[in-house]
């Protein structure tokens, strides 16, 4: 889900050491701890956006959904056991290692799929208050597992004559079309849906659809439908709030910036009338919009918007701890996330003391659902022991770190998976701060085949952080004068930032800046001048564009990069 971590180099001359730490100490690691909060919240927008409400879905009929999702994923499950079993064979060659582990993948992709859309099913039947006949048969012969008889009972003929019922039954038939994996016909029948009976309803059914089908156009056009079809301003806040989602995740950055501040100005509005109902929409928007801010380094105004969510959700909770406990500790770690970005450090490491006590307290109630933030703030409250040159705090809590992602990553590899890879990459980082370089090679190296693999499932998604690992492992390589890889790899983890810096210059160029300084070090210590010359004064003017809006953050680069350029020429 996008870090800045610096890395520190040694073996060079002491001055290029010098400048080296300055210019690097903002760039990759606290990008992956913005990911893993903004994961958190766009779970929560996402949600939203197929439930209708924050509320969870209600209890009937929950075990006979839990007994669908294993029917209908069992026989992926058995497929998996039966190629992770043939991948364990010695005789594979690595070709054949790389097909099986990518039709792993794609089989757990499958499950993820069908497991939202069974859940989507279900609360799509709670608000369907006047079912049809043949909607309620049909409901209840899918419960037991008996799809296909649920799809005779869903027939044209069958259908009712009722616009209204008939388009929530086509959107049930879509749903159980989806898991018999025939998504030509699935798609049609929600088309069908949106043709009978255009409404919200249908529109956001459609466009969840789409959603968890990969195909973002689709989804933002139909999402553009709910707004024309939305009946009130709890509608219309909802779905400004999953376009943003959408485009946030699409790298629309100024679309989803408006988006926000839309639904936002609509929640604030909402939450005059009926605060005890609204005002945790307003948090919500809040700490989207400063996820979004983060990523587009306006940190000033993240800041402020966190800090009205916090106050917000501190209030909440000392009515409701129970609902909103969760969301006051999610707060505390995005701010901790900028306090370290912008360098207040004991601000951060409050926050995130305070974050790491509420989470492990839920934890001890539901391991399940919070084990993982317990993760994600040790992971980040070790980022920052390591910028304050506390390695051994830092060590222990990336190892406790480390040891919870695995063992979710067994039974969740989709959700754990990238941060299992993300902690290696971050514990490497360690190891080569203190000169253990062996470990360090070897836990970038499973990050990194971790993250390819992951990329080429998703590359929009995860090449970022194939760039991020390649730029840190060159680092390494460079550390200890093995000059070839060096290059090879700042030369591919350049490429993959400038492609994504073009479609979002805000979000990556100063990634594209960060890996030129360091390619232009690795070009100064082999006597390359004139190259490096070039790549840090490409540098320099990346970071004196961003140092005109944010120039606590950025204007020591500037300088930096100032003093490495006059060297060069001297």
């Amino acid at each position: 889900m996008k870090t800045k971590i610096g890395i520190v180099i040694g073996a060079l001359l002491l001055i290029i050491i010098w400048i080296y730490v300055a210019l690097s100490v903002w760039t990759l690691e606290v990008r992956e701890t913005i990911a893993g909060a903004a994961a958190i919240v766009a779970l929560a927008g996402l949600l939203v956006s197929v439930v209708g409400t924050k509320s969870s879905p209600k209890s009937d009929g929950l075990s006979d959904v839990n007994k669908l999702i294993e029917t209908v994923t069992a026989p992926y499950i058995s497929q998996i056991k039966k190629l992770e079993e043939e991948l364990s064979q010695a005789n594979k060659s690595d070709l054949e290692r790389q097909k099986l582990s990518q039709c792993i993948d794609e089989l757990k992709e499958v499950i993820k799929d069908k497991e939202a859309t069974i859940r989507a099913m279900e609360e799509a039947r709670q608000k369907n208050t006047n079912p049809s006949e043949p909607y309620i048969q049909a409901y209840q012969l899918a419960q037991k597992g008996e799809i296909d008889d649920a799809l005779q009972l869903l027939s044209d003929e069958r259908l009712n004559k009722n616009s209204k019922q008939n388009a929530n039954e086509h959107i049930l038939k879509a749903q159980l079309l989806t898991l018999k994996n025939r998504y030509q016909d699935a798609e049609a029948c929600y088309i069908r849906a949106t043709e009978i009976y255009p409404s919200f309803d249908t529109f956001l059914a459609i466009g969840n659809y789409y959603y968890l089908q990969r195909n973002y156009t689709e989804a933002g056009k139909y999402y553009e439908a709910c707004l024309d079809k939305s009946q009130d301003d709890t509608e219309k806040a909802m779905t400004l709030n999953n376009l943003a989602i959408l485009h946030r995740k699409t790298n629309k950055h100024e679309e989803a910036a408006e988006e926000y501040a839309e639904a936002l100005k609509i929640y604030r509005r909402l939450a005059e009338r009926n605060p005890e109902a609204y005002e945790s929409g307003v948090a919500t928007t809040l700490n989207n919009l400063a996820l979004l801010h983060s990523d587009t380094n306006k940190h000033e105004e993240a800041a402020e918007e966190y800090a009205e969510a916090l106050k917000i959700y501190r209030r909440l909770a000392k009515r409701n701890p129970e609902a909103y406990e969760s969301d006051v500790a999610t707060t505390l770690n995005n701010l901790a996330i900028l306090h370290s970005d912008t360098n207040k450090h004991e601000e951060a490491a409050e926050e995130y003391a305070e974050a790491l006590q509420i989470y492990r307290r839920l934890a001890k109630r539901n391991p399940e659902a919070y084990e993982p933030n317990v993760a994600m703030t040790l992971n980040n409250l070790a980022i920052l022991h390591r910028a304050t040159n506390k390695h051994e705090e830092a060590a222990e809590e990336y190892a406790e770190a480390l040891e919870i992602y695995r063992r979710l990553a067994k039974q969740n590899p989709d959700a754990d998976e990238p941060n299992v890879a993300q902690t290696l990459n971050n514990l490497a980082l360690l190891h080569s701060d203190t000169n253990k370089h062996e470990e360090a090679a070897e836990e970038y190296a499973e990050a990194l085949q971790i993250r390819r693999r992951l990329a080429k499932r998703n590359p929009e998604a995860y090449e970022p952080d194939v760039a991020e690992t390649l730029n840190n492992l060159a680092n390494l390589h460079r550390d200890t004068n093995k000059h070839e890889e060096a290059a090879e790899e700042y030369a591919e983890a350049l490429k993959i930032y400038e492609k994504f810096a073009q479609t979002s210059p805000e979000a990556y160029e100063p990634d594209v800046a960060a890996t030129l300084s360091n390619l232009a070090l690795l070009h100064s210590a082999t006597n390359q001048h004139e190259e490096a010359a070039g790549e840090i004064t490409e540098a320099l003017q990346i970071y004196e564009k961003f140092a005109q809006t944010s120039p606590a953050v950025y204007q020591p680069h500037v300088d930096r990069c100032r003093l490495l350029l006059r060297r060069l020429k001297e």
